[in-house]
């Protein structure tokens, strides 16, 4: 559980760093942001399919970020 809170956290704070940020930085930051939340919450209670393509995706998404 911490390291969900951890996450959830950091993944808060970047976004509101994000701000800080010129276009077109700032929004390609948080529609990638926006991306891994999206990639993350998939990965809990999916089939194990939608799981494996989730894993698959992160560290795309985490180079982005």
């Amino acid at each position: 559980m911490d390291l969900i809170v951890e996450e959830a956290n950091a993944l808060g704070t970047a976004w509101l760093r994000a701000d800080l940020l010129p276009e077109p930085s700032r929004g390609d930051l948080k529609d990638a942001l926006r991306q891994y939340t999206a990639n993350r919450n998939v990965l809990h209670g999916s089939d194990i399919d939608s799981v494996s393509a989730g894993l698959a995706k992160a560290p795309e998404l985490q180079a982005r970020i």
